[in-house]
């Protein structure tokens, strides 16, 4: 993973640049793991404005634009928990997972928008676990069964709604993107 300046790739077209806007982007090299914000309970102001609780609905916006075509990027959450047979241990209804998108064109930009309704990625064992510190709670980013590299850019989380379901409709709600 490395930051990249706002160049163009010689190796690709030289209109394309490596940056959707602003300054730098993040480049994942070989797609292999995983890409991690933490945003659970602890963490400074810095990181975040205010806590995530459950059934707090989040709308996660970024760019993406993947060097292979036909990739899939997955976004997803990773949750700790003394509670659990192992604390990283991923939910087993798929909870965790908040958008699969297939990225069909290679070198171009695509932006991705998801929403993601807090509190059932926590939940193991039907016993709601909220995190108890910054790194206990992840937004993640991997390419699926892939070892092409990828960019990110202009990552936003917004708070859509605090615990209620209602500032979305309820297509949105029921279906978990826009």
């Amino acid at each position: 993973v490395r930051l990249n300046p706002n160049i163009t790739d010689p190796s690709l077209d030289p209109n394309t640049p490596l940056v959707h806007s602003g300054s730098t982007s993040l480049e994942v090299v070989e797609g292999r793991g995983f890409i991690m914000r933490q945003v659970g309970n602890d963490c400074p102001a810095s990181r975040l404005k205010e806590p995530i609780s459950a059934g707090d609905v989040l709308r996660i916006t970024f760019w993406v634009r993947m060097k292979a075509a036909n990739k899939v990027i997955v976004l997803y959450t990773g949750h700790y928990h003394d509670s659990k047979p192992k604390p990283w241990a991923i939910q087993r209804d798929d909870s965790n997972v908040i958008s699969r998108t297939r990225i069909n064109k290679a070198n171009e930009w695509t932006r991705i928008e998801a929403i993601h309704t807090v509190g059932d990625d926590w939940t193991w064992d039907s016993e709601l676990l909220s995190p108890e510190k910054c790194n206990h709670y992840q937004l993640r980013i991997r390419a699926d069964a892939t070892t092409t590299g990828y960019y990110l850019d202009d990552f936003k989380v917004e708070k859509v709604a605090s615990g209620s379901a209602y500032a979305l409709t309820a297509r949105d709600v029921r279906h978990g993107f826009l």
